[in-house]
């Protein structure tokens, strides 16, 4: 009887151990993440002044707010102070929005610097909401009327914002 016993509370320590590892696995498997980054590399790391940056994106959710930010990645040829872009975002049925930004490197945090490159994040746009469900389109162009040296990448960042509009 007694080893009818242990055995029966092994089985069950092992059922138990198998349900919370799988439900480890579900819960380490669930999107924790609030944002969504689209980036594009720069050939060269020349921003071209007839270069256009594409960032296409699906909006499911018409009531979600968002806040979206550029991120640039600078090598040390980057010499500029400030960096002008023409930021046009365009809805699922051709509706065009456009702006043209004039980022000061000195204003934002630098997220990190290493000896090659400095990684700097500007806020674009806080409380935006996509009215459309669809696909959606940034596009970036640069608006300094010349080519810029010394640009890696550029970023389009797209965070769920639990704020306000």
């Amino acid at each position: 009887m007694a080893m009818a016993t242990v055995m029966v509370m092994a089985v069950t320590q092992s059922r138990a151990k198998l349900l919370l590892l799988i439900s480890l696995f579900l819960i380490s498997c669930a999107r924790q993440d609030k944002f969504e980054a689209y980036t594009v590399k720069i050939k060269n790391e020349t921003f071209s002044v007839n270069q256009k940056l594409e960032y296409r994106f699906k909006a499911k959710d018409t009531l979600q707010v968002f806040d979206i930010d550029v991120f640039m990645r600078l090598s040390s040829a980057y010499k500029d102070i400030e960096q002008s872009l023409t930021v046009a975002i365009f809805s699922p049925d051709g509706i065009k929005y456009t702006d043209t930004l004039k980022f000061n490197e000195g204003l934002p945090k630098e997220l990190h610097r290493s000896g090659l490159w400095r990684d700097v994040r500007w806020q674009y746009r806080k409380g935006v909401i996509f009215p459309k469900s669809g696909s959606w389109l940034i596009r970036i162009e640069n608006a300094t009327g010349r080519d810029i040296d010394g640009v890696g990448e550029i970023s389009i960042i797209l965070t769920e914002s639990d704020g306000k509009r």
